[in-house]
């Protein structure tokens, strides 16, 4: 060991004060589809959702009486942490017919900038100034038989995005990204059966 400090949590920290806000808007349709539609007998049906939040103020003061840093649509370890995007939002379009189910997930997360800005850093000085959005899809299905099994299946990060690889500046660890807030693992499968008693 070379006696480097990789991170140090702090699980209790008196702040100044924080005030946030924002909005959420979700809408779920769902129609039946004609007969020529359906894999199965019968009708199918489609469901669309989605859901999109938008952080308007997200406003940290570290100490009573000090600085307040506008901390929505920053990240960074000057002050702000784990990124604050303004926009992140979710769909999906579910096929429904018979005992299959299929899902395509969509996730979004927005632009962010380089909090070192807020404490007076120029963009023009900073590797990364501003990370660029991140979209995910993800499929899911399942099908079910003999009354009681449900096997399901599906694929998590499917054009297998990598997150943006981030300078120790921006982090303050050895990371290299936000783990909590980007897919750090790829592509990846799954398979699952459940059954009913």
């Amino acid at each position: 060991a070379d006696g480097y400090l990789a991170v140090v949590q702090v699980p209790t920290v008196n702040n100044g004060g924080l005030k946030t806000s924002g909005i959420d808007v979700g809408a779920q349709y769902s129609m039946s589809l004609p007969s020529s539609l359906s894999l199965f007998s019968g009708l199918a049906d489609l469901k669309l959702r989605g859901d999109v939040t938008y952080r308007d103020k997200y406003d940290y003061q570290p100490l009573p009486g000090g600085v307040v840093y506008p901390c929505a649509g920053y990240g960074g370890t000057n002050q702000c942490g784990e990124p604050l995007p303004k926009w992140k939002g979710q769909a999906s379009i579910t096929y429904m017919s018979g005992p299959l189910t299929a899902t395509v997930q969509y996730n979004y997360i927005g632009s962010w900038k380089n909090d070192a800005q807020l404490v007076g850093d120029v963009a023009a000085n900073e590797a990364i100034p501003t990370v660029a959005a991140v979209h995910y899809f993800d499929l899911v299905g399942s099908y079910e038989f003999m009354n009681r099994y449900t096997f399901g299946a599906g694929v998590k990060n499917i054009f297998d995005k990598q997150p943006q690889s981030l300078p120790d500046t921006m982090m303050g660890s050895q990371q290299n990204t936000f783990s909590n807030t980007y897919d750090v693992l790829g592509r990846r499968y799954y398979v699952s059966l459940r059954v009913k008693y």
